[in-house]
């Protein structure tokens, strides 16, 4: 009788090698790319190491260069530190804060939540009251015309009854994508995908939100409720998205707020930020978990003393793939 050991181990050397052979044969896996690889600045490195906390000025130039290139959240990010470096080293050189109203109005320009944008304004406007006059505080196309604010909230209504055909059109329009994109994180972070969904799923496929169909029997033709939408066509809204559209039509069609429950409905008895020039700096920083103190870029992250090694940094994360 032949022992089965010896075969076994064949096979397992074969599959081994295979293995091997496989393994060698797999393409290289891509680099991964920093934040500041990914930004088309050129030695934008070296300009960060450059860098020495005693002038905001480079700071917040550089801070503008990053901003204009960024196209993600890592992007953004060093722009905020920038800016919030910058902030911070005017309001410690008791400087009179000539710089302190650009910066805040460059940090608005990145903000995407209105209600934040809205606050820098006013701690722009109370550090330089030229700051505070409509023309100088809100670029002009900051309000939105009232026409499309108008097919915003019209969408938003399209959408919610399933009538994801007329609402289409809307959808596309560039100038309600654009409004939508800003005033979208009212309606969560998966406001404008979630919408896209509910288009392309209504109207209902079977009744086309005639609610009933008509179909032929012995006894001929009869209507019987659609077994789709049983009736009801449209997607399912939890009451909190319900809310949050409902909001977002408020906002967009400057809905009057004046009693105390109307407010509290709208922002859950929000506390109003203070325009206070010296809360800026800790309100960002807790709100995009950055850390001011951090003012020397070496090794790809911001440290807080030029000689510090970088695996003693916490500011900055880990490049994203």
């Amino acid at each position: 009788m032949t022992h089965p050991y010896p075969a076994f181990l064949r096979a397992l050397a074969a599959f081994t090698a295979t293995m091997a052979l496989l393994a060698s044969s797999q393409p290289d896996p891509q680099p991964v790319l920093s934040v500041v690889d990914k930004l088309a600045i050129p030695d934008l490195d070296a300009r960060l190491e450059a860098l020495v906390p005693d002038d905001p000025e480079p700071f917040f130039l550089l801070g503008e260069e990053v901003a204009d290139e960024a196209d993600s959240p890592d992007g953004l990010r060093l722009a905020r530190h920038l800016y919030i470096v910058a902030y911070e080293i005017e309001r410690e050189q008791h400087r009179g804060r000539p710089l302190a109203p650009s910066i805040c109005l460059a940090l608005r320009r990145i903000e995407r939540v209105e209600d934040a944008r809205a606050w820098l304004s006013a701690i722009a406007g109370a550090l330089d009251p030229r700051y505070a006059a409509r023309d100088w505080s809100i670029p002009a196309d900051d309000q939105p015309d009232w026409r499309t604010a108008l097919k915003a909230a019209e969408m938003l209504g399209l959408v919610r009854a399933g009538e994801g055909l007329r609402a289409l059109p809307l959808r596309d329009d560039p100038q309600v994508v654009a409004l939508l994109e800003r005033y979208g994180s009212n309606l969560g972070p998966t406001g404008l995908t979630r919408i896209d969904t509910m288009i392309r799923r209504w109207p209902c496929p079977e009744c086309h939100n005639e609610r009933s169909v008509r179909r032929p029997t012995d006894r001929g033709n009869q209507t019987r409720l659609c077994n789709t939408c049983l009736g009801n066509p449209g997607p399912e809204l939890s009451p909190a998205e319900l809310r949050a559209h409902l909001l977002l039509e408020s906002r967009l069609l400057k809905g009057a707020r004046r009693s105390w429950s109307a407010q509290t409905a709208l922002d859950d008895a929000a506390p109003l930020l203070d325009p206070d020039p010296d809360a800026l700096a800790p309100q960002l920083a807790v709100r995009y978990d950055l850390d001011p103190s951090l003012r020397y870029w070496r090794g790809g992250r911001w440290v807080a003393a030029p000689d510090q090694p970088q695996s003693e940094s916490h500011d900055s994360p880990p490049p994203v793939p």
